[in-house]
């Protein structure tokens, strides 16, 4: 009878576990499994970020204005410059300068070098400045001629078609080059000045520092044209109007004439290199205004998702435009036909017809 009872005893006990078990596992939520995502769900994951941040900004403004940039060329280019119909570029794949007729999609080689790190342009395209192991080098293309620029030579700017240089002497310098001549024009006091021009003359601010904007004359005068204002970015119309963003608690940007006054004002900022400023200024925008300095995006560490804008000096008007998934614009151009810029998340040429901007 003993045998009988532990035997009903135990069974007893195994039903009970049994059905503790099956009431766990039917009405007490798992732990969720911790694991690592792949590397596609981070992609996918950052995708998502991007575009409900797109769609955010984009739900703030009145004009909502969504575009998707088409690919004009499927490999990376850099150092544009365009001239329609052609667009002077630096092909890394086949270590070429190039011109490319953009209507018949050919192009001609101009120069190839492996070591170029830099590329600028005369107006007329006659001339080519080049960066080579740290040298720089004048190209001639008329006279088919390579002219070494001085050892000291720091920067370059094409005014027009005449190249100015900036040589580290004591104290810095700035030198204009005359056919095979390099003529010494004045001092400067600055030591890592970024340089762009108008009709009146030469306009220098230092980079990354609290810095006025400098206009000089080519007879050594100077005029202080605005500031000192924390890390200035800078492009001019080449002609009386200087566009320019400034970096301290936060970005703003300002619209001044030759002689420094304000001519308008905004609660934006950008860097030169996203912009472009002829009879309307066209500039990408980082969506994300917050930011503490530059160096991380010159130094490739982090990169931006910009919308576009576009602004009118004469009527003071304003437009954006957005765009479909991720583009850090540098090199934009406007052309008779459209908007061209590089994409510097491929480095790739990217296309927006005129029927689809906002002037």
């Amino acid at each position: 009878m003993k045998t009988v009872k532990y035997i009903f005893i135990s069974l007893g006990l195994i039903i009970f576990i049994l059905l503790i078990i099956y009431i766990v596992r039917e009405f007490v939520p798992p732990k969720p499994e911790k694991r690592v995502p792949s590397e596609i769900e981070k992609i996918e994951k950052e995708n998502v970020q991007i575009q409900e941040k797109v769609e955010t900004q984009t739900a703030t403004t009145t004009e909502k204005n969504l575009i998707t940039p088409t690919q004009f060329f499927d490999f990376p280019i850099s150092y544009i410059k365009i001239d329609y119909p052609y667009l002077y570029a630096y092909e890394p794949k086949s270590k070429t300068i190039r011109e490319y007729d953009l209507e018949s999609k050919t192009y001609k080689e101009l120069y190839k070098n492996p070591d170029i790190t830099y590329v600028s342009y005369s107006k007329d395209f006659n001339g080519i400045v080049i960066k080579e192991k740290n040298l720089f080098y004048y190209l001639d293309l008329l006279r088919d001629k390579k002219i070494k620029l001085p050892y000291d030579t720091e920067k370059t700017l094409w005014k027009d078609s005449v190249l100015y240089i900036y040589q580290m002497g004591y104290p810095p310098y700035i030198s204009k080059v005359e056919g095979i001549e390099i003529k010494k024009m004045f001092n400067i006091y600055i030591f890592n000045p970024e340089i762009d021009y108008i009709e009146d003359g030469l306009i220098f601010y230092e980079k990354n520092k609290k810095s006025p904007i400098i206009l000089y004359y080519e007879n050594g005068n100077r005029e202080f044209l605005f500031g000192p204002s924390n890390n200035i970015s800078l492009i001019t119309n080449k002609k009386n109007l200087i566009f320019f963003s400034t970096l301290d608690v936060k970005w703003k940007a300002y619209l001044i004439n030759r002689n420094g006054e304000k001519l308008a004002e905004f609660n934006f900022g950008t860097l030169k290199e996203k912009c472009d400023f002829k009879d309307i200024l066209v500039c990408g925008v980082p969506l994300d205004q917050n930011i503490k300095s530059y160096s991380d995006w010159y130094n490739l560490k982090t990169s931006f998702i910009d919308r576009l804008i576009f602004f009118n000096p004469i009527s003071k008007e304003i437009k954006s435009l957005y765009l479909t998934n991720k583009f850090d614009i540098i090199s934009p151009q406007l052309t008779n036909i459209g908007l061209f810029f590089i994409n510097r998340y491929d480095s790739k040429l990217y296309f927006i017809p005129q029927k689809n901007l906002p002037f």
